[in-house]
């Protein structure tokens, strides 16, 4: 299952991108939310996480690894949990000096039969799922976007 959305921030896109990829700010509010996270490596292509947290009362542990950056607009990552693996991407597009447009994408795919049932009823509600989707997007623009602000952006 496919989520796509995006939303237009007011900063540069260099300010953007710093932000974008601070995984030390990126930790700390992985932190702030009870998610409990573990890093290999210093941030760049092929650092992972391994984060535990709870969801719908159970606990949950992910992977995470970033796949590619492309410096100043694309960076790509990689996950795989229990029951569900894919990709998301998160692009940055210069609209004009000082403003960006964020636009994130992820693919979810099932790893067992039950993540199979579940996709196959969310997909069933698939536009509370995209609200939900742009929701966790604008959460992520506001963040990049403080981010770059409080770096002198």
């Amino acid at each position: 299952m496919r989520f796509t959305a995006s939303r237009d921030i007011a900063v540069p896109i260099a300010d953007a991108w710093a932000a974008l990829t601070d995984v030390e700010a990126a930790e700390g509010i992985a932190r702030a939310r009870g998610v409990a996270v573990v890093r290999t490596g210093p941030g760049g292509v092929g650092t992972t996480w391994q984060a535990r947290f709870r969801l719908r009362g159970a606990e949950r542990q992910v992977t995470l690894r970033i796949a590619a950056m492309e410096m100043p607009g694309r960076l790509c990552l990689d996950f795989r949990g229990e029951l569900f693996e894919g990709s998301a991407q998160v692009d940055l597009l210069a609209l004009a000096r000082t403003r960006t447009r964020l636009t994130a994408m992820a693919d979810v795919l099932p790893r067992t039969l039950a993540a199979r049932l579940m996709l196959a009823s969310a997909r069933l509600v698939k536009s509370r799922a995209d609200r939900r989707f742009g929701k966790a997007v604008g959460a992520l623009a506001r963040a990049v976007a403080a981010g770059a602000r409080g770096a002198g952006g």
